[in-house]
């Protein structure tokens, strides 16, 4: 798992199978817009704090080349 604190704009994820708007396996660069880290997908921005557990980890997303 990846803590929300250690991604930054540039980044590259790999989605996992849980999402709609993303392929599995697809791999995403993080963007930000208004202070908030997205990455792009198929309905435009699927922001990366909707994907944050209660520990600050990062759920569906893990890093590419890792």
């Amino acid at each position: 798992m990846i803590d929300i604190d250690d991604v930054k704009v540039g980044d590259k994820l790999v989605a996992d199978r849980g999402f709609k708007c993303l392929k599995p396996g697809e791999v995403v660069t993080v963007a930000e817009f208004e202070g908030a880290l997205f990455v792009p997908c198929k309905m435009n921005r699927h922001y990366l704090k909707g994907q944050m557990d209660a520990e600050h980890q990062l759920v569906g997303f893990y890093k590419y080349g890792k």
